[in-house]
């Protein structure tokens, strides 16, 4: 049967195209503009958030502009597994927000059905919301991880679970996300795209690199749960440098720049057409229009058998999107990328550009 008899079987196609990574799909892509149209097919099905949704709420489209009128972001094993393809049924839903959109981001939960399921140490709902407002810039409990100030379990009847992950006051959620204990949960779901930081080393490798702060601080039984399900799980300090070092520049970029959207990373953006419009009034600045995401710059360091994450936050998202514009055209800056649409921040910027009087 000739290859393209087998693209434009659906069923056969499907079968080819799920055991490929997503840089033999890009190269099959680069291949000829007549096989993009099956592919195109291919990932409508396999990453369709809707589907994977469903399980936890009783309408995706809320949820998501939910998440997009509270910056709330996705992460953990249901980012992992939306770009793997895969499955985890007993897996629950992890919620990372900001503080002050706290209450909104609860509320939803309880009318979808959610009921919290406070710790032995958590009182009340509402107890444990406010205790959220006044934390300080400390580990959440025995999390070895800052700038979280609480950690919320919702239960529905029927077994989902959803944990909501809220910021300490001036902290974002991708400020978490790059503290995570190592790159293989280093993805996460906005409400108009999905993003994986280290795509080559978690999907075409399957190794990922553990980050923490020092020697022998690692999260073991998270760390072994990864290996189990089937990822090389490397550990600084167990090896040599002369080792690691190698891996640590080609599959985690070394020490170099990062942001959300380089060419490193791997975007996938979500279709927004069903979902319902901003609302257009006062309350609604300009800075929702826009991800958490797009205000941290961070760079993987290794010294010493310790792999350490950096990160600078910019204040201002608006000077984010205007660095970006100034070095759009330069390569190592704004790539092409096989699965990067950059046109999506540079209209973004535009709009925001124009929003701002600039």
């Amino acid at each position: 049967m000739a290859l393209q008899q087998i693209f434009e079987h659906e069923d056969l196609s499907a079968l080819l195209f799920n055991v490929c990574t997503p840089g033999t799909l890009c190269a099959i892509q680069r291949l000829c503009k007549k096989y993009r149209p099956f592919l195109e097919r291919f990932f409508n099905t396999k990453f369709n958030i809707e589907n994977r949704l469903l399980r936890f709420f009783t309408s995706p489209d809320a949820f998501r502009a939910m998440q997009r009128n509270t910056l709330t972001l996705i992460s953990g094993s249901f980012a992992l597994q939306f770009f793997a393809g895969i499955l985890y049924p007993t897996s629950d839903l992890d919620l990372y927000v900001e503080s002050q959109f706290r209450q909104q981001v609860v509320d939803f939960l309880l009318m979808d059905g959610y009921n919290f399921k406070p710790t032995v140490t958590q009182l009340g709902l509402q107890e444990t919301l406010d205790a959220t407002q006044s934390a300080s810039e400390q580990p959440y409990r025995t999390l070895v991880m800052e700038g979280i100030s609480g950690v919320l379990t919702f239960e529905k009847d029927n077994g989902r679970t959803v944990q909501l992950i809220v910021t300490c006051q001036g902290r974002t959620a991708i400020e978490i996300i790059l503290n995570f204990h190592s790159t293989v949960v280093m993805n996460f779901i906005a409400w108009d795209f999905a993003c994986s930081l280290y795509p080559v080393a978690t999907f075409e490798r399957n190794v990922s690199l553990a980050c923490r702060a020092t020697p022998g601080s690692h999260p073991l039984d998270s760390l072994m749960k990864y290996r189990h399900r089937g990822w090389n799980v490397i550990l600084p300090e167990e090896d040599t440098d002369e080792n690691v070092q190698p891996l640590f520049a080609s599959l985690f970029g070394g020490d170099s720049l990062r942001w959300i959207g380089d060419s490193k990373t791997w975007l996938i953006r979500l279709h927004t057409n069903t979902l319902p419009p901003l609302p257009l009034q006062p309350a609604i600045s300009s800075h929702l229009i826009l991800h958490p995401v797009c205000t941290a710059l961070w760079s993987l360091m290794l010294q010493d058998g310790v792999v350490t994450v950096e990160y600078s936050k910019i204040v201002s998202r608006f000077r984010f999107f205007e660095y970006i514009m100034k070095h759009r055209h330069r390569q190592e800056y704004l790539s092409n990328h096989e699965f990067f649409d950059s046109n999506y921040f540079i209209e973004t910027a535009t709009f925001l550009g124009n929003l701002a009087g600039k």
